[in-house]
Order: C-alpha cells, then structure tokens, then sequence
C-alpha cells in the first residue's frame, strides 16, 4: 500500500465514515496530544473572489493541514489569526495611535475625556497627554475608537476564496489541532478470596486547544501513530459478546488498520481546560490472581531483606469476561477490609493490550513477604584472552510471616553469555535467554531456602 503524508491521508481519508453534519463539530483524538476536527457550518458565499472566517477554531489548530470542502468552491489563500482580544494586546497594537482616557475629576465627582497617544505598552503603559509623557492614575480607564483587524475574539481562520455562484450552503473545515489528547483509565474491585475482578474503564480526554467544542461527535483512537507518515487501511472487526449484567451504553468499536476506533455514544461538550470521562467498558466477575514476584539481576548479596512485589494477574479473554482490545493507561485496583470499606491497593500502567493477552500489574511490595539473597562464592575456574568462566554460588532464603502459606515467583536474571546450571535445591523454568524462574512455596510464619550453582563464561 502507498504511504502517505499524515495531512493528507487525514483530510481525504477519514478514520471512519461519519455521516454529513449541516452544522456541527465532530473530532478524533489520538493518544498523541493530536485530533482531527471536522467542523460543518452553513456558509454565505459571495460570487467570485471574496473572503470568509471560520471562527472558534482551536487555537492550537496545525493551519497547514486545514482543509475546506463546498460545492463549487476554491480556496486561494487562508490566515490564522490567533491574537486574541485582551486589555495587553490592545494597547499593544494601539502604541503611536490616539485613544481616550477616562478619569474621574475629584473636584466635581465627574469622569472626564482626554484624548492621547499611546508611547508604550510594555510594561507599564506610557501616554502622551498634552505634550506630557504619563503613566495611568488609579480609577483611569483607557477608551479604545476601533478594534484592531488582526484581533479576534475568538481564534480564526480566514480564508479567500472563489465561488462559482453566491449563495449559503454546506461547508466542512478538516484540520488536526495538538490539545486534545485522551487515556484509558481502569478502576477496579478485587475480591481476592475469591479471586474475582470487577473491572470498569474510562475514556479520560483532556482538552487544553483553548477552545470549547460544543455537542461534538466524539472518537477516539487507540495505538501509537506516526505522525510523518502513515498508512490507513480499513478492516471489520467483530465485537465478542461480554457476560455481564447489562451496563450503561459502550462506545462502538471497530479496527481500523492496525489501530482500534472507538465512537462515543452521545456527543460531547468538551470546553477549554476541562478533563471529561467516559464509560469504556464494564466487565464483572472476571478471574484474576495475586502473587508475589522477586527478580534478582546480577548476583550480589543484600543485607537486608528484600520485600517482593504483590502483582495482580488476569487474562483479557472473552471467556474470562473480557476478550476486547484494552487501550493503554493506568488500572486502579480497590479491596475491601474487615469492616467492608474500600481501600486502595495500588496502581500499575499497561500497554495497549490486544484481544487474547494477559494482563500483568504490580501493585506494590508485600510486607510480610521478603527474600534475603547471599552470594555464597565466586570462584573464577578458567581465564584466556577471550574472557573468563566464573562459578556463583546463591542462596535465598525466602520468609513468610503471614497466616497462610503462599507460593513466590523467585527470578534470576542476568544470565548473559553462556551459562549451565551445576546445581539446585528446586528445579528451575527457563523463562528467556537470560531469565530462570522458580516457583517457590513458602509455609506460614516459615521460611524456604533456595540454593543454586551456575557457571557462566563471558
């Protein structure tokens, strides 16, 4: 398939079929601090050559992937006036031009008008009143007799273009704009004893373009897009069926490419500066296991004992009530204590997780649970002029001061060049080129003791 520039692929070849808007904003954000807006307005377009504005546009709008569609009309020329009106930036394009002054004459109690020229604007603003340099007293207003041109309330887009016939009718304004940006955010309920997971996500999308987006039809898109260029192509994709009580509307997902599109089911108003979320999903009851993990890189020995890491395990299958692409962001998990009230138990970031993968958090370190490594000896047994052999000796002793027993997944990595076991207490997992695994069980208020010989040559 031909790649083509970013600009062009968005504006010619939208991410999903929307249908035609008469006058309305519809977006599509990316995880990126990127969207594409559609904005559709009934235009007044006068025969021939002449100008038009679009205002309201993002502030934070890329101009040069702006595009306007209309029936029988060309675009020769478009500005993007991103000044906007304020107090600063009047005075400052009002400096060597006349304004009035307003100020209150203490003897009669009276407001009076005196004409001036602006001297200077930053900073303190400077006047010339009467041949005089002054600065503004106190309960002085400055009068302006026109705005500015290049001022705007709001952010614009102006553009010269010619018609074929005057008249309103339909226009669309396509452009990407930085500001938006979105994640996925998951909350959780975790019932360990009985190893269950109540798991919501939330579409979390942040707006910081400097404009409000009223009633916009609203989509979002999960992987990680190349900005430069970037190929688009559209597949079906099924949406599995989810066994759960009957939740609140889901946006509609689909595959586009190689990216997920999800529709939001009733537009939004987004405005400037605000954070809004949005059901992603509902999934109850899905199973999820804890465990506790202990990663030893290198050989070395610690004096003091190690706490392991507590990590939470689920499989993102339709069977286990999910089985849908999980978009990268933060999942939450709560439990609940004695007396029935939620506590948190920690936080962890995933990746985009596709359909049929497991999903891994570490939600912090066990207290009661912790490793003591030892390096027992290292003995150098062959040395050349390409490396040397060395032998190390380990022992962990792992401690479990809970009332239960429980089992810790005790990893040795590190493992670089070539390596042969010589010994072990427990029989070892090969887990990568450079990773052996043990699962290690450890009884109530006991301890286990992990023992091995490995001879490495590097």
């Amino acid at each position: 398939m031909r790649t083509l520039p970013l600009a062009i692929v968005a504006l010619t070849a939208p991410l999903a079929p929307l249908p035609a808007l008469a006058d309305g904003v519809s977006l599509t954000i990316y995880n990126e601090d990127l969207a594409m807006v559609r904005d559709s307005r009934t235009i007044a377009f006068p025969a021939g050559g002449g100008a038009i504005a679009f205002d309201g546009v993002s502030a934070r709008i890329r101009p040069e992937t702006a595009a306007l569609k209309a029936d029988g009309v060309r675009v020769e020329q478009q500005n993007f006036d991103f000044d906007l009106i304020s107090p600063p930036k009047l005075l400052e394009k009002a400096v060597g031009k006349p304004v009035t002054i307003l100020r209150l004459n203490p003897a009669t109690g009276k407001e009076e008008a005196t004409r001036a020229t602006v001297l200077a604007a930053n900073g303190e603003p400077l006047f010339v009143i009467d041949g005089r340099i002054e600065t503004l007293g106190a309960g002085a207003r400055v009068a302006f007799d026109s705005l500015p041109e290049t001022l705007k309330s709001r952010p614009t887009l102006s553009m010269q273009v010619v018609s074929a016939r005057a008249g309103s009718r339909p226009a669309r304004l396509t452009y990407l704009t930085g500001g938006l940006g979105w994640n996925a955010d998951y909350v959780g309920q975790y019932d360990e004893a009985r190893g269950l997971l109540n798991l919501q996500g939330w579409v979390t999308i942040r707006n910081q373009s400097g404009t409000d987006f009223v009633n916009a039809r609203t989509q979002v898109v999960a992987g990680d897009i190349n900005q430069a260029t970037r190929e688009i192509m559209v597949t079906a994709y099924r949406k599995d069926a989810m066994a759960m009580p009957a939740p609140p509307a889901e946006p509609a997902r689909e595959a586009v490419g190689d990216y997920h599109l999800y529709t939001l089911p009733t537009p939004l108003t987004l405005t400037n500066n605000q954070t809004k979320q949005v059901a992603l999903l509902h999934a109850a009851s899905v199973k999820a296991a804890r465990s506790y993990r202990y990663e030893a890189h290198g050989f070395s020995t610690q004096e003091q004992p190690q706490n392991v890491e507590v990590r939470v395990r689920f499989a993102n299958t339709a069977a286990n009530g999910l089985g849908q692409p999980l978009p990268g962001g933060v999942v939450r998990l709560y439990g609940q204590d004695k007396a029935g009230e939620s506590q948190f138990l920690g936080e962890d970031s995933i990746a985009h997780t596709p359909d049929g993968n497991t999903v891994d958090l570490t939600l912090g370190r066990a207290f009661d649970v912790t490793v003591q490594p030892l390096l027992e000896g290292r003995r150098i047994v062959a040395r050349d002029d390409n490396g040397q052999t060395v032998e190390w000796s380990m022992v962990y002793t792992l401690r479990n001061r809970k009332d239960a027993a429980t089992t810790v997944d005790l990893r040795q990595s590190g493992l670089y060049g070539d390596w042969q076991l010589l010994g072990e207490s427990l029989k070892h997992q090969k887990l990568d080129a450079d990773t052996i695994g043990w699962q290690v069980p450890v009884p109530a208020k006991g301890e286990t003791v992990v023992k091995f010989t490995l001879r490495q040559r590097n």
